[in-house]
């Protein structure tokens, strides 16, 4: 993380993409180029990552969710406490008609089955994480011309994922808007290499805002004729990726005076948000300077690095709505 200096900012001044960054690629698509920028700071070693056993933690903590039997609710286990029964280990051979599911849920749960654990009990989707390995876990965040998808366009997504024991990240920049297509479909060619999406309000924005974009430019070929753009840009429908919103987290489970990313990394000091937007940088970034557009993109990296961060820090303490994108 130590790679993020607070005056990588001064070295943008001036200089051009080639300069700046040492991994640079023009990525042809059959819907058009744009360009993607490898590791802009580097890669994170082992001891940054999100690790096997943070996952095996989340799968054993769900063998105590009594009430993910059917017909178990607060006051069965209220009652089931008090008989220190507290795993739902404990509930097996005990009134085997009411609750047979109870080894079937723990079979599911050692084996990670998806499809019975959804259909065995009331496990929330996005707890469901722990059957996923950490290099099938993606991080992503996005920066828009504005917050309408209606009217504004998708100009850079930023992704990390976990490969070879090393945190990798990707930055998809659209040099003009007709790239646009061209990194949505990048983006979601890539997105059945991975089980789980994890964001920062990425249900509320980033998500929708792919979605809009994506059907905008299947309805743009479709009206063209163009039946064949249509089939190469599927977004995923439900079930097909899951998603694990870390607002959802921090508005429930935390108490600061607001609940920005960058309030919660500055607070809990995970060193990744030196470069907060503000209208000046993002206008300049727009109009076509390569200094503002430089800091634009450390400030999506940043979001990228500090999700995986505050994830690790967080992620015993979700929320349980039934999520998928």
């Amino acid at each position: 993380m130590g790679s993020i200096s607070k005056k990588i900012y001064e070295k943008y001044q001036g200089l051009d993409f080639d300069e700046i960054f040492e991994e640079l690629e023009v990525v042809k698509t059959d819907l058009g180029d744009f360009l993607k920028i490898t590791n802009p700071f580097g890669t994170l070693g082992k001891e940054k990552l999100i690790k096997k056993e943070d996952l095996i933690l989340i799968q054993e903590l769900l063998t105590f969710k009594i009430d993910l039997i059917p017909g178990v609710g607060v006051k069965s286990t209220g009652t089931f406490r008090g008989k220190s029964i507290n795993n739902i280990n404990d509930l097996i051979g005990i009134h085997p008609r009411k609750y047979c599911e109870a080894a079937d849920i723990i079979n599911a749960i050692s084996e990670k089955d998806i499809s019975n654990l959804k259909s065995l009990s009331k496990l929330k989707e996005e707890e469901l994480i722990f059957c996923a390995s950490p290099d099938e876990i993606l991080f992503m965040d996005i920066e828009t011309t504005g917050l309408n998808a209606g009217t504004a366009e998708i100009f850079l997504i930023g992704i990390g994922f976990i490969k070879d024991s090393r945190f990798f990240t990707e930055i998809l920049l659209a040099r003009d808007k007709s790239e646009e297509a061209a990194v949505l479909k990048y983006f979601l060619d890539l997105l059945p290499k991975f089980r789980f999406y994890v964001s920062y309000k990425g249900k509320q924005f980033d998500i929708p805002f792919i979605r809009t974009r994506t059907v905008y430019w299947q309805q743009i070929a479709r009206r063209d004729g163009d039946e064949e753009m249509v089939e190469k840009l599927h977004f995923p429908e439900y079930l097909e990726l899951y998603v694990e919103d870390l607002y959802d987290i921090v508005k429930a489970k935390f108490r600061l005076h607001n609940n920005r990313l960058g309030t919660f990394c500055q607070f809990m000091n995970i060193p990744a948000k030196y470069h907060p937007l503000n209208p000046e940088k993002w206008n300049k970034a727009l109009a076509g300077y390569k200094d503002a557009l430089a800091y634009i993109l450390t400030h999506n990296i940043e979001d990228v690095i500090s999700t995986e961060e505050a994830w690790k820090l967080i992620k015993n303490f979700k929320n349980r709505p039934k999520t998928s994108i």
